[in-house]
């Protein structure tokens, strides 16, 4: 990248609304930093809902990236660091998540199925659905443990969107967007 081009992203920034853009290595301790310093930036909401919606948001897409990111490598510590993206921003009364990380290709079809599944459920209906599955007796993954963070993403949001991508190395991307709405009266 080159230095005179850092003016061209950070207007692409402020023009889409991004609050913050983090890419690289995902640890349990480094969700609950940015998580801290998005609570911070949130707190200009005035709404106290508002800001435990969105951290509860950022936190279930930051741990889906540090669970199932497919490009993953043990840290010197012997730590697992799953490799991902997580930007969050606030425009025109929406306030947004995005993430993504390279998944296993096989995994596509379930993960697929189980968001088409998710996105027809009324949202008087997945808690009950959450419930459900909090029971289940499957254990593989992508049945027991993903659904519930998946069932939460829907529960909690406004809107939810996702994009598989292949690579041109032939990794498969998976990306995930989050958003909720808010009066713009709610800010201070």
């Amino acid at each position: 990248m080159k230095i005179s081009d850092i003016s061209k992203y950070y207007r692409i920034f402020d023009d889409d609304g991004i609050v913050l853009s983090y890419q690289g290595p995902f640890i349990q301790e480094m969700i609950e930093e940015i998580s801290s310093v998005m609570n911070e930036k949130i707190s200009n909401y005035s709404d106290l809902k508002l800001n435990a919606k969105f951290l509860s948001l950022f936190i279930e897409q930051a741990q889906n990236i540090l669970h199932y990111s497919a490009d993953r490598i043990t840290g010197e510590s012997g730590t697992q660091l799953s490799h991902g993206f997580i930007l969050t921003g606030v425009k025109d009364g929406t306030i947004f998540i995005i993430s993504g990380n390279p998944i296993d290709p096989s995994h596509e079809k379930i993960l697929k199925s189980k968001l088409e599944s998710i996105n027809k459920y009324p949202k008087s209906e997945l808690k009950k659905l959450f419930k459900e599955q909090l029971k289940s007796e499957n254990d593989n993954f992508l049945s027991k443990g993903a659904s519930l963070g998946l069932i939460e993403l829907c529960r909690k949001s406004d809107n939810m969107e996702y994009h598989f991508d292949k690579t041109p190395s032939g990794e498969l991307f998976f990306s995930i967007k989050t958003e909720y709405y808010y009066s713009e009266t709610t800010i201070e």
